[in-house]
């Protein structure tokens, strides 16, 4: 995730809220927090043990995010 307050997830034309893609209030809700535990607490507090436990929800919310939308999620390496 971006370090400059961008939002917590990117299309091909660049970054986009939960919001603007029309995603499901359940789902829009989970990425607001799961983005809020980076920037307010840090992966490494409360829930995610460490950062791949943290990039692994991150993952997993894109495949939900994906699904929604009905297409592909592409990792960049």
């Amino acid at each position: 995730m971006p370090e400059y307050g961008a939002p917590p997830l990117w299309t091909e034309r660049g970054p986009v809220t939960p919001e603007q893609l029309g995603l499901s209030p359940q789902l829009t809700a989970a990425i607001w927090a799961w983005e809020y535990e980076y920037v307010h607490e840090g992966p490494n507090h409360g829930r995610w043990p460490d950062d791949t436990a943290y990039g692994i929800e991150g993952q997993r919310l894109a495949a939900l995010v994906a699904e929604e939308l009905g297409c592909a999620v592409e990792y960049e390496p």
